[in-house]
């Protein structure tokens, strides 16, 4: 099954952890199923060694289509670069890569 998949690797203060994540799965993760730009996703928390402050997590949705990622970006991840800062200020960072999936 080829396609695309549009990754976003959260780092997240442990103070609002659980606040984020429901924010994410109750909010955001909808907002992006509603999109139309999503075939599927899949949320998972990167497991790392250590005593850090913050929880890591990768929130992957699957695309038919590189194009798709344009319309995602100014769909989805415009909201999110406008909300994360909003909501918690200095608590949550991210980054987003685009990958080709190879069967």
């Amino acid at each position: 099954m080829a396609g695309f998949i549009i990754n976003t690797t959260f780092s997240v203060d442990k103070k609002v952890d659980l606040a984020w994540l429901e924010w994410l799965q109750k909010d955001y993760i909808p907002f992006v199923l509603n999109s139309g730009v999503c075939k599927s996703h899949l949320l998972t928390r990167v497991l790392l060694q250590g005593g850090e402050n913050d929880l890591t997590y990768s929130l992957q949705i699957r695309i038919s289509d590189p194009q798709q990622s344009l319309i995602y970006d100014s769909l989805c991840h415009s909201a999110l670069e406008k909300q994360i800062p909003e909501l918690f200020p200095n608590a949550v960072y991210y980054f987003k890569t685009v990958m080709k999936i190879i069967e």
